[in-house]
């Protein structure tokens, strides 16, 4: 899975832009203070705040997030009510990896100015890589009802909009949201490209829903892994195996299975860094006794994107399918995955979810601390490392170890093999023991460098060698996986 999505991110080079404060074509100015000694006194912290947020600002575009902190943390020490300075702080904690201090500082920023653009922006990012799309379809709304009319439309909020309304396959809104970011104004090319993609694949789908319509309760099917999670299930009747990827949003179907089913094709697609292809509705997949109706495919060559080990797969599902259930268990040591409408409550430690948003991928991360030591940091969840865990030297050294535990590397690419005395996941889950690389060239890899890119810095990454000692439940909507690191229960069944 890494070598698919290097492939793709590394070729784009399209990212997210962290939050501004102020509109794409406006700046925040401090009001005046009133007369006398104390409404000067006043209008002075107010302009020395409102300095302090345009070098945060400056800081934050150059990648510098610690400085931009420590500037609007001296931005609230001047005016402790400037939205402005929350807003500000809550994109350096974003990316500093601090998500929930990040989500803090935004909803401060909201509570002391409604309609802070720059705050609505960055919370409804935010709600977004924890799968509160609704939530985050809210706050965009919000600031697109302030508008004076189309003169002042504006891009970053559709953009947003649209983002969600793509993951939860919203068609109609979509397509009518997609249509006003075109006349709108803000938006970088990179931004449009996608936007144009996201309209294509939605555009040709009006009228022919609903979509991805979903009948039992829960179902369960066989999972093996190999270079990525596959499942056997039955696609428009036929049988076959599903590539379980929750990196991508849309499903895909093999074009030889497309043919042999006969499927129509309803449009094409160019997907973010892809070839255009063809749109079909896959009519019915069943797994267990879960049956999914009317699911929207791209169609591509599956012998030169996804050979796996374990056999040749007909589909991939991604977000758009995984999202309609509450839970979806992957049982690595018992060989089953399980499927939920409802969440009801899984099994394991909950630990936040974040999908960061390289708009190819969407990469599935979790915090984890190494050796016992505070120090936290985010990794992807479920990639095919030979190792336990690779870390980047950074959070490696702050996780109190020493230089020369790391250098010199093993090899010319700057690997260094070690011994993980311990590898946790919050306070409940901990696998001790184990094998790890350190990253030390820098960047550590072009993948981590794209996501560092994109405004939130991994750490590494939480390979399948130490992923499948555990059962592990994606709960998509709420933000949250569960992760049970116990013995398999006798009876697997969800």
């Amino acid at each position: 899975m890494r070598n698919q999505a290097w492939t793709l991110a590394t070729s784009l080079a399209l990212l997210l832009t962290t939050a501004a404060c102020g509109k794409d074509k406006a700046s925040t100015t401090p009001e005046e203070g009133g007369a006398g000694a104390g409404g000067q006194e006043a209008a002075a912290n107010k302009a020395e705040s409102a300095g302090l947020i345009e070098v945060a600002n400056g800081d934050l575009g150059r990648g510098r997030f610690v400085s931009a902190r420590k500037r609007a943390e001296e931005a609230l020490a001047a005016d402790p009510n400037n939205a402005d300075a929350y807003a500000v702080l809550g994109a350096a904690q974003w990316r500093a990896g601090r998500f929930a201090a990040s989500t803090e500082a935004y909803r401060k920023a909201i509570e002391l100015d409604a309609n802070n653009f720059g705050a609505n922006q960055g919370l409804g990012r935010n709600l977004q890589a924890a799968g509160k799309h609704s939530e985050a379809i809210e706050l965009q709304d919000k600031l697109i009802a302030t508008e004076k009319g189309e003169d002042d439309r504006q891009a970053t909020p559709r953009m947003i909009k649209l983002w969600s309304q793509y993951a939860l396959l919203q068609v109609d809104d979509g397509v009518k949201t997609a249509d006003e970011i075109f006349t709108g104004v803000g938006g970088s090319e990179d931004q449009l490209n996608v936007v144009k993609a996201y309209a294509a694949f939605l555009r040709p789908l009006q009228g022919k829903g609903p979509f991805i319509e979903i009948e039992g309760a829960a179902g369960q099917s066989d999972l093996a892994v190999a270079q990525f999670k596959s499942s056997s299930a039955r696609i428009g009747g036929k049988s076959s195996r599903v590539l379980w990827m929750e990196a991508f949003d849309e499903a895909r179907i093999d074009a030889a299975l497309a043919a042999d089913l006969n499927l129509e094709e309803v449009g094409k697609v160019a997907l973010v860094g892809g070839e255009e292809s063809p749109i079909v509705i896959v009519p019915e997949i069943s797994l267990g006794e879960i049956t999914i109706k009317n699911v929207p495919a791209v169609v591509q060559d599956f012998e030169t994107l996804y050979a796996d080990d374990n056999g040749s797969a007909g589909m991939v599902l991604g977000r758009q399918v995984l999202q309609r259930f509450g839970a979806v268990s992957f049982d690595f040591r018992s060989g089953q995955v399980g499927l939920s409408v409802d969440a009801g409550t899984p099994t394991g430690a909950e630990s936040q979810l974040l999908f960061i948003d390289l708009y190819a991928l969407k990469v599935p991360s979790i915090e984890i601390s190494i050796d016992g030591r505070e120090h936290g940091f985010w990794v992807w969840l479920g990639s095919p490392g030979f190792s336990a865990a690779t870390i980047t030297s950074k959070d490696y050294l702050k996780s109190d170890h020493r230089p020369d535990d790391i250098y010199p590397p093993d090899d010319e690419a700057g690997q260094k093999m070690v011994l993980l005395d311990e590898v946790s996941v919050g306070s409940d889950v901990k696998a001790k023991g184990l094998g790890g690389v350190v990253l030390t060239a820098s960047p550590p890899d072009a993948m981590l460098a794209t996501i560092a890119g994109s405004g939130f810095e991994l750490g590494g990454y939480l390979n399948y060698p130490l992923v499948k000692r555990w059962k592990v439940t994606y709960a998509l909507g709420q933000g949250k996986v569960f992760i049970d690191g116990g013995a398999p229960a006798t009876d697997s069944a969800e």
